[in-house]
């Protein structure tokens, strides 16, 4: 995960992590994302009850979206 050189700080500083039923793994994701930059926020979220039954349990998810 080491795209920190392409990063452009007038995009949105936010990461959103989402998971179903494993926040342990959910929070292992956000300390990798803050070890390659420690300015993001990261926010983490639960799916939603109708993507997690279409999903099962486990699943992780990471979303940045930009300007």
């Amino acid at each position: 995960m080491s795209h920190v050189e392409n990063k452009n700080p007038s995009y949105n500083p936010v990461v959103y992590i989402t998971h179903s039923n494993d926040s342990e793994s959910a929070s292992r994701l956000k300390s990798m994302v803050l070890a390659e930059d420690p300015s993001v926020i990261v926010k983490i979220k639960t799916l939603s009850p109708i993507i997690g039954a279409h999903t099962g349990p486990g699943v992780i998810t990471i979303h940045h979206v930009g300007k």
